[in-house]
């Protein structure tokens, strides 16, 4: 049975990658989805939020950046929880800034920017790990969106604009004797988000990587280039974690390139 080399809680474990970087890093990245079933329009049901932990971030302009590569349908905001309540900034359109109270008017206010109201709501019942590092974004969307939404992290978006790049980077920490897993439902929406959120003549531009790490203090690393799933069937759970409750995606060995950091790190991102 596949066992994982520490926890991987929403926010908890430190990054191998954050402190070797050198270009413009944006993490606490968050893709809200609404359910297909309820909103199958791939122009209105996607949105990209920044969770960001000062004011000076949330009001930092260097996010546009990444504009270009995405459909102009896909919203993208900066979200700042500040003491007298949550601010959320359209990036597209900063002019459009809107302020809400609390969290519950909030989550109502995302459903409807994502055409996810139709029906009535019940409680969601999807598993919240209570913990203090579970961020307050990855929460809300969580238990507060009456289970309407899939919700979905990506651990760093990588703006290169010099070579004009935009890199998504998942870093990893599951790996057993036949390779990498990825939770079924991250993974579900890892595929959606390649396949419907970039701007077709810039998609050639955008990399997207997962990076399994049999030992955070050492330099390997094996590397899945997920843009191959543009071209191939969706992958079928290969096990149940029970620990998680969640059946898993594997990447086997033979699929994946075993490198350094540091030589993944000169190509893929500096190079």
């Amino acid at each position: 049975m596949a066992k994982p080399v520490k926890d991987e809680i929403f926010g908890t474990r430190n990054s191998v990658l954050k402190p070797r970087l050198d270009v413009a890093v944006f993490a606490n990245i968050f893709f809200a989805t609404c359910l297909r079933r309820i909103n199958p329009d791939p122009a209105s049901r996607y949105m990209l939020l920044r969770e960001c932990a000062s004011p000076e971030e949330y009001e930092d302009p260097g996010f546009r950046g990444i504009l270009p590569f995405f459909q102009p349908g896909i919203r993208i905001g900066n979200v700042h929880f500040a003491q007298d309540g949550i601010r959320v900034n359209n990036v597209r359109n900063r002019e459009k800034a809107h302020h809400f109270p609390d969290t519950a008017s909030f989550a109502r206010a995302l459903l409807g920017f994502l055409k996810c109201t139709a029906g009535p709501l019940q409680p969601s019942r999807a598993r919240v790990i209570e913990n203090d590092a579970v961020s307050p974004l990855s929460r809300l969307l969580r238990a507060e969106t009456f289970g309407r939404t899939g919700s979905t992290d990506v651990d760093f978006l990588i703006l290169n604009r010099t070579r004009r790049r935009l890199i998504f980077l998942e870093e990893k920490l599951y790996l057993d004797e036949q390779g990498g897993s990825l939770g079924h439902g991250q993974y579900l929406s890892f595929r959606e988000i390649i396949g419907d959120a970039f701007v077709p003549a810039m998609r050639e531009q955008v990399f997207f990587y997962l990076l399994f790490f049999p030992d955070t203090a050492g330099e390997r690393v094996f590397v899945y280039d997920f843009r191959r799933e543009w071209s191939l069937p969706r992958r079928t759970p290969a096990f149940t974690d029970p620990q998680r409750r969640e059946q898993r995606i594997r990447f086997p060995f033979p699929d994946m390139q075993e490198t350094t950091v540091s030589n993944f790190l000169g190509r893929e991102i500096f190079g």
